[in-house]
């Protein structure tokens, strides 16, 4: 076992941090830093490319090229993914999370901050 992975073990039981898979407890784990998809644009015979998938995406106004404004998908947060090769069980792990304060702003977004930490417990 690596030796990050002792000194965390009891500490986070991510596959990432203890390198065993939480389900199955498999030690044979697929680190995929950039998790990514495949775009398709065009109509029939258009063109793919691989993209790199994010945590969700906001409407941001940009400066039309002309007049105006255009209302433009932008990426927020970045993903890396640690798969287990025995049972296939995946966890995620978001990066570049700064954007999504933003978004919790705006309440059409989807987007919420949940901190449980502020919560009293309703058993004293």
């Amino acid at each position: 076992m690596h030796s990050r992975a002792l000194s965390t073990v009891a500490y986070n039981r991510g596959m990432r941090n203890s390198f065993k898979c939480p389900k199955c407890g498999g030690q044979k784990l697929w680190a995929i830093e950039h998790v990514q998809h495949v775009d398709a644009f065009g109509k029939v015979g258009g063109y793919t490319k691989v993209a790199p998938s994010s945590l969700t995406a906001a409407e941001m106004p940009e400066k039309g090229l002309l007049w105006g404004e255009n209302v433009v998908a932008k990426s927020v947060g970045t993903l890396e993914a640690w798969a287990c090769d025995t049972c296939s069980y995946v966890e995620f792990y978001a990066h570049d999370l700064s954007a999504l304060r933003t978004l919790a702003d705006h309440a059409d977004s989807g987007v919420r901050l949940i901190d449980a930490s502020s919560r009293t417990s309703p058993h004293r």
